[in-house]
């Protein structure tokens, strides 16, 4: 392939990376009240395990819109991300030995398991720490 050639495949890539993006994060935005609950289950479960109340509080007057375009924009790169991941390794791979590639996919596997498996321990913690702090 020339670089110009290279070039347009990355265009393409980050173009379809682009509007998995936002399209995640426009469903993320009409799914804002099931998103913040889901978010805020720890919060409840980790007050109740204080014997305090946990509340959310808005002290500005945009804080409540910036929290929400905030919020769907995280998800919406949750949501995306497996399609991010994709066009990324597809952009990867014509440039990587046959070698190269078959120790690539278990070192993404493990990474990816382990950062989900990082990210549910975190979650189910949480009400721990906040009875701890």
């Amino acid at each position: 392939m020339t670089v110009i050639e290279h070039l347009s495949e990355l265009r393409h890539r980050l173009f379809v990376s682009a509007l998995a993006y936002v399209v995640g994060s426009i469903v993320a935005y009409l799914l804002y009240s099931h998103v913040l609950h889901i978010l805020k289950l720890p919060l409840d479960s980790g007050g109740r395990i204080a014997g305090i109340k946990v509340e959310l509080s808005v002290q500005g007057v945009t804080t409540a819109f910036l929290v929400r375009i905030k919020t769907s924009m995280f998800a919406g790169l949750i949501i995306a991300l497996p399609v991010i991941l994709w066009q990324l390794w597809r952009f990867i791979t014509p440039g990587l030995a046959a070698g190269e590639k078959r120790y690539a996919v278990p070192f993404l596997l493990g990474s990816l398991s382990l950062f989900a498996l990082g990210a549910l321990v975190a979650y189910f913690i949480l009400p721990e720490a906040i009875r701890f702090l």
